[in-house]
């Protein structure tokens, strides 16, 4: 090796070469300089991504405040821009001749009211007697003629059903049959 070394260096003075006229820099040194450069351009990202995202979140929030409308939205369903006639003619409408309908026919109710607001009565038994002693089996109560339950007065007992009167109303109960 100290047979090359020793050509090279024969070899730059006669060409006159500055490289080995001052002092040469040992490799080491060259690698901690190029070191200490990277750590000099190194950026730090962390604050920067913070910043970016920071603007990107609150610039749609503020730049309302800061721009003005570019519309008059009071003018936007004026009427008064378009010329009458064009828009009578946009919006021409020709009217039928309007002919007499036939009169509503009357409404039946679907279900009867009266029925719907009666109490909850259900006969279970009729005991009946042609000379007023009758008495009849209502919802678990013993009634005679003339007697209330529930608001509706007993008005009739018949062998077979029993007549009601709820409101101004009269109504008819009947035993179920048995099975």
């Amino acid at each position: 090796m100290s047979i090359i070394n020793e050509a090279l260096k024969k070899a730059q003075t006669e060409k006159g070469s500055p490289a080995l006229r001052g002092p040469v820099a040992p490799v080491q040194l060259i690698g901690r300089e190029m070191e200490y450069e990277r750590k000099k351009s190194k950026v730090n990202w962390g604050p920067v991504f913070i910043l970016s995202v920071l603007l990107l979140i609150t610039a749609p929030l503020i730049a309302p405040i800061f721009s003005t409308p570019f519309r008059n939205e009071a003018r936007l369903f004026s009427y008064e821009t378009m010329p009458g006639d064009s828009r009578k003619a946009q919006f021409a409408v020709e009217e039928a001749p309007r002919q007499m309908a036939p009169p509503a026919p009357v409404a039946r109710p679907l279900f009867d009211a009266a029925g719907a607001l009666r109490p909850a009565l259900h006969l279970d038994g009729i005991v009946f007697s042609p000379n007023d002693q009758s008495y009849c089996l209502i919802n678990g109560k013993i009634l005679k003629s003339g007697d209330k339950i529930q608001g509706a007065e007993l008005v009739r007992i018949a062998p077979q059903q029993v007549t009601l009167s709820y409101q101004g109303e009269k109504f008819v109960l009947a035993p179920e049959p048995a099975n």
